[in-house]
């Protein structure tokens, strides 16, 4: 039996009665935002061009990606001064670089951008550094973690940082900037975004990344994290330990030490719908376009991000009829891969997959869980729970009034 056909004979029977009971009212969540810095660009690599907008759009694009996920209440940094100093890698010059009493919004992470020559690599990033020198204990606490108490511990278990910095390699002039896959010969720029901004959110880069690695000690005497990665909601959806690339060895007495920062080459899982080498993987082949797998966000989750399960397309912690209406409204969308539409696996299209997540997690509250993972995908390819049918009955309900809706407008619009 079709699984439509399924719907529309178990729809009736008082199932509209029970879902339009009134939302329970939950406090606003302020969404984490990305501030891009282009200040450092000197090699105007997101300059006045058509290459150069289309490259801030994407980045934009990349990070709505993350700040459609991400539930931690990030501190405000408010700087007196001669408080702190943020110091990060210049994307251009690839020099240090720092700014005095940089202050910065409640949920905000700022980015410096830009572009230089990075030999094959197609991008460097990762989150910054400080120096302080206040005395008052809750600015120090909020610049070190940003209300991430984890972030504190002998052996951190959460991460917030105030931001970092990331460069694009401008020696290639075979990027695609634009929302569709790349074609032959071409370098994705909005994998490599994502990819990127990963790094500055820890993947690869924070203390937590390395609390879940092992730590070794280099032919110099110096301590160096390896793989595999440990993290036990990574561990749990791959299998067991998932294995990381080898660092190069410190090449001198006094060399920077390079932990292991990404998944091994070969690493797959799975984004909702199709089967890719993870986005954290060392290397991007031309032509390709990579999403953030269920492995690269249960790594996230393991250094101590917490995530929106699927069905909570506002991100507020809640899935609830705020959602449901959210993802009526865009139904039938195909422009997608956007989390806050409702598309939950991110396949370019909202549809009745996604409302079926949708309904296996109405009701619930608080972040994704591991035993959810796998769940969650899976329900795309099986009926819905008895409980689950009401909702994705109403769903589609609300789905037809907001088509019929919107193509009424639009009609509208037209004459």
């Amino acid at each position: 039996m079709d699984l439509r056909q399924f719907h529309r004979n178990r729809c009736w029977g008082g199932a509209l009665a029970v879902m339009f009971t009134a939302a329970a009212g939950l406090p606003a969540r302020a969404r984490i935002t990305f501030s891009f810095d282009y200040s450092n660009d000197s090699s105007a690599f997101f300059g006045n061009t058509a290459d150069g907008i289309a490259a801030k759009a994407t980045l934009e694009r990349a990070a709505q990606v993350f700040s459609d996920r991400l539930l931690d209440p990030l501190t405000a940094i408010n700087a007196t001064t001669n408080s702190w100093s943020a110091k990060y890698i210049n994307p251009s010059t690839g020099n240090s670089a720092a700014v005095a009493d940089l202050s910065l919004a409640a949920n905000t992470i700022k980015i410096y951008v830009g572009g230089r020559s990075l030999g094959t690599d197609l991008g460097s990033g990762g989150p910054g550094g400080y120096d302080l020198f206040t005395n008052n204990a809750a600015l120090q606490t909020a610049i070190r973690t940003r209300g991430q108490a984890g972030a504190d511990a002998a052996t951190p278990t959460d991460f917030g940082a105030w931001g970092g910095s990331i460069a694009f390699n401008t020696a290639l002039a075979n990027w695609n900037f634009t929302a569709a896959a790349p074609g032959a010969g071409k370098n994705d720029f909005y994998s490599a975004a994502l990819h990127e901004i990963a790094h500055v959110l820890g993947i690869g880069t924070a203390a937590s990344w390395n609390a879940q690695l092992t730590p070794t000690v280099t032919t110099f005497g110096d301590i160096q994290y390896v793989g595999p990665f440990t993290g036990a909601k990574a561990s749990a959806l791959f299998g067991g330990s998932v294995p990381l690339q080898a660092p190069p060895a410190q090449a001198s007495s006094g060399a920077v030490v390079i932990n292991a920062s990404h998944f091994a080459s070969g690493t797959t899982s799975s984004t909702g719908y199709i089967t890719q080498a993870a986005l954290m993987s060392p290397t991007l082949p031309t032509a390709t376009r990579r999403l953030m797998t269920l492995l690269d966000w249960a790594a996230l989750d393991d250094i101590g991000w917490d995530l929106a399960r699927p069905g909570d397309a506002n991100a507020d912690g809640s899935v609830d009829l705020n959602d449901l209406i959210l993802l009526a409204n865009h139904y039938g969308d195909t422009a997608g891969g956007i989390w806050s539409t409702g598309d939950f696996n991110y396949d370019g299209a909202v549809n009745l997959n996604d409302l079926i997540l949708l309904a296996n997690n109405y009701g619930s509250s608080g972040p994704l869980g591991a035993e959810q993972m796998m769940a969650d995908w899976a329900a795309m390819q099986s009926v819905p729970e008895p409980g689950s049918v009401g909702v994705v009955c109403v769903g589609l309900a609300l789905a037809s009034v907001w088509r019929g809706r919107r193509k009424r407008t639009s009609q509208r619009s037209r004459t």
